[in-house]
């Protein structure tokens, strides 16, 4: 089946030749002085049970991010529970498949399609999810930090806890301001957009900012927001459950429950990086970094990388392309309805 592939799509994978090759570029750093022989036997030797609790916790963490959503988006209370989770599957499986985290926007065009959730809402409220995971992850390394600081005497990225909590609480306040401030910002832009040479790009500056905005409102309500903020607590902790039953699975006893907390937040900001679909490269690049703090076998390591990446890519996108079939998607339909959001933007 041919699938249309839109403009703004197109210049997208132009973007991903280059985050191929640095895709390419870790992967070959993680596993260049790994024997594969030792890598497959700490593959055969993994126990199953372990690894199946992992998964199982990592498929948790969908439902909370869904209900997390609806937080978010209280305004509509028509996009249900049920619609949010397989919106939510769907946008990472395209996540998976497509570059450049392409599946944020079907995620956003899944429920809008089925909801009365406008696109522009559904993406802003998706913006204000990732900011609320940069503080839940950055919360995580305040709790992770100084524990695995102790045990080895060394902190490896430069990184100092006193910074990070002071990013925090920056970043907390001006979501906090903002939302309850809006003009002061639209304001702020539309006078920019005076002062620039550009006239054309002022719709696209002004569209954008109105996209955010449109997102934070949760935090004009104290008790939403925390809400918010609570259950990304949670989600991620079920994440970070996932990491630590893996772990079992392959012998890793030594970090604990804080040294899985470590490792997911440093591999969270590793897929940050641009990358190939399904973060490939980053990914065990990251959990090389983050284990190799506790001294634990490369051989290991990889073998627990590239299990745990397997699990997790199958899992999502075998559920995601699944959930798009009951709902009667198609990928060509998802990109084209992109394209004609994208049109109508120009």
């Amino acid at each position: 089946m041919k699938i249309y592939v839109p403009n703004s799509l197109k210049s997208r994978y132009a973007h991903s030749l280059c985050s191929a090759a640095l895709t390419v570029a870790l992967l070959t750093w993680a596993l260049h002085d790994v024997s594969p022989q030792l890598v497959w036997n700490g593959v055969k030797s993994a126990r199953f049970e372990w690894l199946a609790l992992s998964v199982l916790a990592f498929l948790a963490s969908f439902a909370v991010r869904a209900l997390r959503w609806g937080t978010l988006l209280r305004a509509y209370p028509d996009a249900g529970f049920k619609i949010r989770h397989s919106a939510t599957f769907i946008g990472f499986a395209g996540n998976c498949i497509f570059p450049a985290r392409v599946g944020e926007l079907v995620r956003a065009t899944v429920l809008h399609r089925y909801t009365k959730v406008p696109f522009a809402t559904a993406l802003g409220s998706i913006i204000a999810e990732r900011a609320l995971d940069v503080l839940v992850l950055f919360a995580f390394l305040l709790v992770s930090f100084p524990r695995t600081t102790q045990s080895t005497q060394a902190d490896p990225f430069g990184l100092q806890v006193s910074w990070i909590g002071t990013l925090v609480i920056t970043v907390c306040g001006a979501l906090v301001v903002i939302a309850r401030r809006p003009n002061w910002i639209t304001q702020a832009v539309e006078q920019f957009g005076r002062s620039i040479r550009f006239q054309s790009f002022k719709p696209r500056l002004i569209n954008l900012v109105n996209l955010l905005l449109n997102g934070i409102v949760v935090f004009r309500s104290p008790k939403q927001a925390a809400r918010a903020v609570v259950e990304g607590l949670i989600m991620w902790a079920l994440i970070a459950s996932a990491y630590w039953f893996a772990m079992f699975s392959f012998g890793i006893t030594s970090p604990g429950m804080t040294g899985a907390v470590f490792v997911l937040s440093i591999v969270a900001l590793g897929i940050a990086l641009p990358s190939s679909p399904g973060h490939f490269g980053p990914f065990e690049a990251a959990i090389r970094i983050a284990l190799g703090v506790y001294a634990v076998p490369t051989e290991i390591i990889a073998a627990f990388a590239l299990t745990l990446h397997f699990l997790m890519y199958a899992s999502v996108t075998t559920i995601g392309i699944t959930l798009a079939m009951r709902l009667g998607l198609s990928w060509s339909e998802i990109t084209q309805s992109l394209s004609k959001k994208d049109e109508k933007k120009r």
